[in-house]
C-alpha cells in the first residue's frame, strides 16, 4: 500500500477545484450563447414571451454589452417600456465606461444589425446611434 503525503493530496484536490469552475464557466458561456441565439430568433419572430426571458438569462450567465443591448430592445417590443428604459440605461452606463475601441466595436455591431443585406432587421434609425450610444425605440419614446 502506497502512502501519499498530505501536500501531494492537497495539490491534487486543489487542481480539481480550480478546473471545475473553469469547466462550469465554459458551460455557462455556451449555454448563454445558445439562449441568446434562441432568444433573438424568438424576438425577431415576435415571440417576446419566450424571447425576452431567454435573452435575460443569457445576459445573466454571460454579461456582454451586445446581450445587454438586445434585451431592452426585446422588452420594448414586448410593451414593457419601463423595463426596457431601465435596461437601456444600464447599457448606456456600461457604454460610457468602455474604451474608444470597445465603443467602435459596439457601433460596428449595430451597423451589422441594421443592414438587411447582412441579415439585420434595419429597425433602428440614425438617431439610435448617437455619440452617447444607441438608445433604441423605447429610449426615444421615453425621452419624448
Amino acid at each position: 500500500m502506497r502512502v501519499y503525503s498530505p501536500g501531494y493530496l492537497l495539490s491534487g484536490l486543489l487542481s480539481v477545484a480550480i478546473a471545475a469552475p473553469a469547466s462550469a464557466q465554459t458551460d455557462a458561456v455556451a449555454m448563454a450563447e445558445s439562449l441568446f441565439v434562441r432568444g433573438r430568433a424568438d424576438m425577431l419572430a415576435g415571440r417576446y414571451e419566450t424571447g425576452c426571458p431567454a435573452l435575460a438569462e443569457s445576459h445573466r450567465l454571460d454579461p456582454r454589452p451586445g446581450r445587454l443591448f438586445t434585451l431592452p430592445e426585446c422588452e420594448a417590443r414586448r410593451g414593457r417600456i419601463a423595463t426596457a428604459v431601465a435596461r437601456y440605461n444600464d447599457y448606456l452606463a456600461l457604454y460610457s465606461r468602455m474604451s474608444e475601441a470597445e465603443q467602435i466595436k459596439q457601433h460596428e455591431r449595430y451597423r451589422v444589425e441594421d443592414d438587411p443585406s447582412r441579415g439585420g432587421a434595419a429597425r433602428r434609425g440614425a438617431a439610435a446611434r448617437e455619440v452617447a450610444g444607441p438608445v433604441g425605440e423605447a429610449g426615444r419614446r421615453a425621452a419624448r
